[in-house]
C-alpha cells in the first residue's frame, strides 16, 4: 500500500510540476548566465558595509550604511548626506530605509533618531534617544495624521503628524511578543503578525489580539501579502488566506501536502513560493506549478539566516547570509551565486528589487551589487581564448565557433572552452590578425596578414599553391568560390585557379577592401577602403559612389538587404543606404550609438545589428527607413553595453567577417574583449523612458538653491518659481540625470536653453553641462532623456531662472537712456542748426561791416582827402595868380604844405584802420600814444604816457578800434582847441574785466551841470555814442581853472 501510494504521488508531481535537482556544485557556479556589477568606496559609495536599500517614487535608490550615512544612486554617481553637511540627519548608522504610501522616505537611525526626506527635503522627526525609547524598522502605514511603524523588536510605533514630535510606544508585551520580521498590513488597515510562540496575531482598532479561530492548526510560521493586499497564512502544512473574519484553505492538491513551511513570498505574477523544509515550490492558479530540491537549497536553509524573496519576473531569490544567493527560476532551475560567480561578498545584509525589476543587494564589506540575467554572453580569456582581441569570428557547417584574433592566433569552442589550433609560422615572423570564414568542403579558410591563405581541415593545416598576403577579408560566394581582400587588391579564388581583379577587369587597382557580401541575385557587393561600392554581377564590376559633398570615409561591412537595398557600415561616417542609385545615411545625431559601424547582421525579424566603437545597437529597418527619409526626427534605438553583459564596447573592425549569424538565429560580435553573443529572439524592449531631473544648478561655482525636484511626485517635478541670479556676467552649470538602473550606460540626453540657444544639443552620456557668460533675461533650461531602446522622455525636466540685470540694463533705463539720447540728438541738431544760422547771422554781419567800413573809408576819402585836396588846389591856384605877392605865395605855400601834412596824417589813419594786423589792444594803445605824440608835436603842449609794462594780447575787432580812436582823437584835439593847457597825459589802466584810458590835462577847464558841458558843441557827445557803440561808456570830469579828465571804459568782453 506504501509503495502504491509512493507510486501515485510520483506520478501526479510529473504530471503538475517540473523537478529539477541541479548538477554538481561545479556546474551550478553560471558565471556566464548573470551580470554582476558592484559599486564600492571607490565608486563613491561612502562605506561598503550596507545595511539597507529603498527606492523612492522619483527614481532614485538610496542607500543606508552601518558607519557612513546616507547616500542617493542614480545608476552613475553617488550623493552622500551625513551630519557634516544635513542638520537634519544624527546619526551615521543607518539601520533601516522605508518608504511609505505617500513617498516620503524614513531614514532610521542607530541612535534612536527618525529623519525623513520629502520635496528636496530632510526633516527631523525625531531626536536621539528621546523617551519613549524606539527602534524602529520600518512604515507600515500612513493614515489621516499619523504613521504607523514597525519596530525592530515586539512593538509597534506611532507619531502624530499632526505634531510632528509626538510619539507613541505600542507594545503588546507581556501578553504577546510578536516576531517583529512578520508584521504585515492588509487592505483593511490591520496589521499581522506571528508571535514567537508561533500563533498568528491582528493589531486592529488599537487593539492586539490572538487570532486563531478557522486555522487548521494551532501554530502559524509565515505570513504573505498578495497585490490586493490579503494576508496569506502559512501554518505548518497549509496556506490560508483571510476571508472575511474566515479562514479559507487554499492549499493545492496536485501535489504532495507540504511539510514543515518555512517561509512564503509572493512574485509579481501572482506567484506564491512557498519553501519548505526539504523543497521550494511555486504556488500559482491553484495549484503547484514549479518544484526546485538541490543540495544548494537545503544548504542554504540550513547554514543560518536566510529569507525568502519573490521578483518581476516570477521568479524567487534565496538570501543565505554567508552562503550566497539561489535563484530559483519559474523554469525549474536554480543557480546559486556565490563570490565565484561575481559577487563582491557572501554575507548579504539586504535584498532590494527596483521598479525596473533589477535585483540589488547590500553587503557586509562589499558595498552594492546589482544582478540581472545577462542578455550578450562574453567568452574570453577565462575560456581559453588565446588572445582579448579578437579580429574575426564565424560559425561553420558542423555548428562549432571560430575565432581569430589581432594576435594571430586560431581557436574554436568545444566541450565549454576554447582549444587553441596551431598554425604554422616561423620564429622571427609570427602570424599577425587571423581572418576565418567556413569552407564549402569542410573546414574554415584561414587569412593573415603575414602568411597568406591557410585552410583547416580534419584537424590539419594546408596551404593552396596559390599566394596571397595582407589578407583581411574573406568571402565564399554561392558558387563555392572564395574571394580575398587584400590590403591592395581583390582576388578570387576558384577550385585551385586564382584570378586577380584590377582596372583591367573593370575593378580598381591598388584599393583596400573593406567587406564582401552577396545578395538575394548571386550579386557580390564589396566596400573599399576610400569610400566606393562596388557591385559584380555576370562578369560586370559598377561602381557607386556617395555624394562628393558627404565627408570621405572608409567602408567596413557591407549587408544587401532582402529588398534590393545594401546597408553599408562606415569609420566616421554613420550607416549608409544604397537604393536605386541613391545614398542616405544615419548619423550619431539622428540616434546612432556612433559614427563607426563596423559589423552589420540581420537577425531576419525585421531588426538590424551593429557593431560600433561605443556598443552594439538594434533598430528596425522601418525605423532606419523613417529617419533616412525624414518622416521622422528620433531613431528608436536599442543601445547594449557593458550593463548588457558585453565584455567590450568596441567592436573589432579592419577584418571580415567580423560578426557572424549561426543556424539557429543566435548572432557573435568580434569585440576588443573576446567574443559576444545573444539570442535576438531573447530581446525584451525596455518601453519606460527615464525619469529626468535636474539635480543641482551652479552660478560661477556656487551651488544655488533650485525649487525641489529631487524626492518631489513626478507630477510636481517642473519648477515654476524661477531661480534669481543676481545682476553680473555669469558662468552656470546645470547637472542633471536620467534614472534608468536597467543600463545606465545607455541613457542619452538632449538639452536646450531656451532664451540663450532655442536648438537641442545632444550631450549622449553627458550629465554635465554650463552656459556663460549669461545676458540679463527669462531662461528655461530643459533636459530630455532615452533609455538604451530609445524610448525619449520628451518632456524630461525645466528649471526657470532669472539673470538679473544692472539698472542700466533694465528697459525703463534703456528707455530712458533712448529718450535722452533722442532728446541729445535733437539738442545737437538744433545746436548744430543755429551755429550755422549764427555763422550765416555773422557772415551777414561781417558782410554788412565790411561795407560798412567801405562807406567809412569812403567817406574818410571824401571828408578828409578830398577836402583836403580841393583846399590844396585852390591855395595852389591863388599862389600861382600873378596877383599873388611872393610874400602872400610864401603864406599860401606854408598852407598847402600843412594840408599836405594833414592829408598824410588821415591817410596813415585810413590804412592803420583798415590793417587786420592792428586788431589787438597793445596795437591800438601803441598807434594811439604814438598819434598823440605825432599831434602835439608842432605845439607848445608837452604829452606823455603811463602805460602799464605789460598789456594782454586781447583781440580787437575793427569797429571797436576805429571808435576808440576817433573819441581818442576827439579828445586831444578838443586839449589843443579850447584848454589852453600846456601838458596832457594819457593813462592806460586794465582792471578786472574793463580796458580803461584817460585823457587828463592841466588847462582852465570847464564847468558841467547835470552831467553835460556847458560849452557848446558835439565833441563830448560824439565821444559817448562811439563808446557806447562798442558796450563801453565815456565820462568827463573837469572845473573851472582845475583841468579835465575824460575816461573812457570798453568791457574786454566786448572789444
Amino acid at each position: 500500500m506504501t509503495n502504491r501510494l509512493l507510486i501515485f504521488t510520483l506520478l501526479l508531481c510529473g504530471l503538475f510540476t517540473q523537478t529539477v535537482v541541479l548538477a554538481e556544485p561545479g556546474d551550478v557556479e553560471t558565471k556566464h548566465d548573470y551580470l554582476i556589477h558592484a559599486w564600492q568606496t571607490d565608486k563613491g559609495l561612502p562605506q561598503n558595509w550596507v545595511s539597507s536599500i529603498a527606492q523612492t517614487p522619483d527614481g532614485y535608490l538610496w542607500v543606508g550604511t552601518r558607519y557612513g550615512g546616507l547616500a542617493r544612486f542614480d545608476g552613475a554617481r553617488f550623493v552622500s548626506f551625513n551630519q557634516q553637511n544635513t542638520e537634519e540627519l544624527r546619526d551615521v548608522q543607518v539601520e533601516h530605509l522605508s518608504v511609505d504610501e505617500s513617498g516620503r522616505l524614513w531614514i532610521l537611525m542607530g541612535n534612536e533618531s527618525v529623519t525623513a526626506f520629502q520635496h528636496g527635503r530632510f526633516q527631523l522627526f525625531r531626536p536621539p534617544r528621546i523617551e519613549p525609547h524606539l527602534r524602529l524598522a520600518e512604515a507600515l502605514c500612513v493614515r489621516s495624521n499619523s504613521i504607523l511603524f514597525a519596530g525592530e523588536q515586539a512593538y509597534l510605533g506611532k507619531l502624530d503628524l499632526s505634531t510632528g514630535s509626538r510619539w507613541e510606544l505600542l507594545d503588546p508585551r507581556p501578553m504577546m511578543e510578536p516576531d517583529p520580521l512578520t508584521f504585515s498590513l492588509d487592505h483593511d488597515g490591520a496589521v499581522w503578525f506571528i508571535t514567537q510562540g508561533k500563533r498568528l496575531g491582528c493589531f486592529s482598532s488599537n487593539h492586539f489580539d490572538f487570532v486563531s479561530q478557522g486555522l487548521p492548526e494551532t501554530s502559524a510560521v509565515a505570513l504573505a501579502r498578495d497585490a490586493t493586499r490579503q494576508i496569506w497564512v502559512a501554518t505548518p502544512h497549509h496556506l490560508m488566506t483571510r476571508d472575511g473574519n474566515d479562514f479559507v484553505d487554499r492549499t493545492p492538491t496536485n501535489g504532495p501536502t507540504p511539510e514543515k513551511i518555512l517561509q512564503i513570498s509572493f512574485s509579481r505574477d501572482g506567484g506564491l513560493w512557498v519553501l519548505e523544509k526539504k523543497r521550494l515550490r511555486k504556488f500559482l492558479n491553484d495549484r503547484w506549478a514549479v518544484e526546485i530540491q538541490s543540495e544548494e537549497l537545503l544548504d542554504s536553509i540550513t547554514s543560518g539566516t536566510f529569507s525568502l524573496h519573490g521578483d518581476a519576473r516570477g521568479n524567487a531569490w534565496l538570501v543565505a547570509n554567508g552562503r550566497g544567493l539561489l535563484h530559483c527560476k519559474s523554469d525549474g532551475t536554480a543557480h546559486l551565486l556565490t563570490e565565484r560567480s561575481g559577487l563582491p561578498s557572501r554575507f548579504i545584509t539586504c535584498w532590494f528589487q527596483d521598479a525596473e525589476g533589477d535585483i540589488w543587494i547590500g553587503l557586509h564589506g562589499g558595498g552594492i551589487a546589482q544582478i540581472r540575467e545577462r542578455f550578450f554572453r562574453a567568452l574570453g580569456q577565462g575560456d581559453g581564448l588565446p588572445d582579448k582581441v579578437v579580429s574575426s569570428v564565424c560559425v561553420d557547417a558542423d555548428g562549432a565557433l571560430w575565432t581569430g584574433t589581432m594576435s594571430g592566433e586560431l581557436a574554436r569552442w568545444k566541450n565549454g572552452r576554447f582549444v587553441k589550433a596551431f598554425l604554422p609560422a616561423s620564429e622571427n615572423d609570427p602570424n599577425e590578425s587571423v581572418t576565418v570564414f567556413p569552407a564549402t568542403d569542410g573546414g574554415v579558410w584561414i587569412g593573415t596578414l603575414n602568411h597568406g591563405l591557410m585552410q583547416f581541415r580534419d584537424g590539419k593545416i594546408s596551404r593552396p599553391q596559390a599566394s596571397f598576403g595582407n589578407i583581411r577579408v574573406l568571402f565564399n560566394d554561392s558558387h563555392e568560390r572564395l574571394w580575398i581582400g587584400q590590403l591592395t587588391g581583390l582576388y578570387c579564388f576558384d577550385h585551385g585557379t586564382v584570378k586577380q581583379y584590377g582596372s583591367a577587369e573593370g575593378f580598381v587597382d591598388l584599393h583596400a577592401v573593406g567587406d564582401i557580401a552577396e545578395d538575394a541575385s548571386g550579386a557580390l557587393w564589396i566596400g573599399t577602403g576610400p569610400g566606393e561600392l562596388w557591385k559584380y554581377f555576370e562578369g560586370k564590376f559598377t561602381r557607386f559612389t556617395p555624394p562628393t559633398d558627404w565627408p570621405a570615409v572608409r567602408f567596413s561591412a557591407v549587408m544587401p538587404d532582402t529588398n534590393g537595398a545594401v546597408w553599408i557600415g562606415t569609420l566616421g561616417g554613420g550607416l549608409l543606404r544604397f537604393s536605386n542609385g541613391h545614398f542616405t545615411r544615419c548619423l550619431k545625431t539622428d540616434g546612432l550609438p556612433d559614427n563607426n559601424v563596423s559589423q552589420l547582421l540581420d537577425s531576419h525579424d525585421g531588426y538590424l545589428w551593429g557593431g560600433t566603437y561605443a556598443g552594439i545597437f538594434r533598430v528596425s529597418r522601418n525605423a532606419l527607413e523613417s529617419v533616412i527619409a525624414g518622416k521622422e526626427s528620433n531613431l528608436r534605438c536599442r543601445v547594449y553595453g557593458q550593463f548588457d553583459g558585453l565584455p567590450a564596447l568596441e567592436c573589432s573592425s579592419g577584418f571580415q567577417p567580423s560578426c557572424w549569424r549561426s543556424t539557429n538565429g543566435k548572432l557573435w560580435f568580434s569585440t576588443a574583449n573576446g567574443v559576444a553573443s545573444v539570442d535576438p529572439l531573447t530581446s525584451v524592449p525596455n518601453q519606460n523612458p527615464p525619469t529626468v531631473i535636474i539635480e543641482d544648478m551652479l552660478v560661477d561655482g556656487r551651488l544655488m538653491d533650485v525649487p525641489p525636484h529631487i524626492g518631489a511626485p513626478l507630477k510636481t517635478l517642473k519648477s515654476t518659481v524661477p531661480v534669481i541670479i543676481p545682476p553680473g556676467r555669469h558662468y552656470v552649470q546645470f547637472r542633471y540625470t536620467g534614472l534608468n538602473f536597467a543600463a545606465p550606460d545607455g541613457v542619452r540626453f538632449r538639452v536646450k536653453l531656451e532664451g540663450g540657444d532655442d536648438k537641442w544639443q545632444l550631450t549622449d552620456g553627458q550629465r554635465l553641462i554650463g552656459y556663460g557668460p549669461l545676458q540679463p533675461g527669462n531662461y528655461h533650461f530643459r533636459v530630455a532623456a532615452c533609455n538604451n531602446d530609445g524610448i525619449w522622455n520628451e518632456e524630461g525636466d525645466t528649471l526657470a531662472f532669472t539673470v538679473m540685470p544692472y539698472f542700466w540694463e533694465t528697459w525703463w533705463f534703456k528707455a530712458f537712456l533712448g529718450m535722452v539720447t533722442f532728446a541729445t540728438l535733437g539738442f545737437v541738431v538744433a545746436l548744430v542748426q543755429r551755429q550755422r544760422f549764427q555763422r550765416r547771422l555773422e557772415g551777414v554781419q561781417r558782410q554788412r561791416e565790411m561795407e560798412q567800413e567801405r562807406a567809412r573809408i569812403a567817406r574818410d576819402l571824401h571828408d578828409d582827402l578830398g577836402t583836403s585836396l580841393t583846399r590844396i588846389s585852390m591855395l595852389s591856384a591863388l599862389a600861382n595868380r600873378e596877383k599873388t605877392t611872393s610874400e602872400e605865395a610864401k603864406e599860401l605855400i606854408q598852407q598847402v604844405r600843412g594840408c599836405a601834412r594833414e592829408m598824410v596824417i588821415a591817410l596813415d589813419e585810413i590804412v592803420w584802420a583798415v590793417n587786420p594786423k592792428n586788431d589787438s589792444l597793445p596795437g591800438l594803445v601803441s598807434y594811439l600814444g604814438h598819434f598823440a605824440e605825432e599831434f602835439y608835436r608842432p605845439t607848445d603842449i608837452r604829452f606823455r604816457m603811463d602805460i602799464p609794462s605789460q598789456l594782454p594780447t586781447l583781440p580787437l575787432s575793427t569797429e571797436s578800434r576805429h571808435n576808440l580812436f576817433l573819441a581818442f582823437k576827439e579828445a586831444i584835439n578838443n586839449v589843443a582847441r579850447h584848454s589852453s593847457a600846456t601838458q596832457v597825459c594819457m593813462r592806460v589802466k586794465i582792471l578786472a574785466s574793463e580796458f580803461v584810458i584817460q585823457v587828463e590835462d592841466n588847462g582852465h577847464g570847464f564847468e558841467i551841470q547835470n552831467g553835460q558841458s556847458s560849452q557848446t558843441g558835439n565833441g563830448l557827445f560824439n565821444m559817448k555814442r562811439r563808446l557806447e557803440q562798442i558796450g563801453g561808456r565815456a565820462e568827463v570830469q573837469s572845473a573851472p581853472s582845475t583841468g579835465t579828465v575824460i575816461t573812457f571804459q570798453a568791457p574786454l568782453g566786448n572789444i
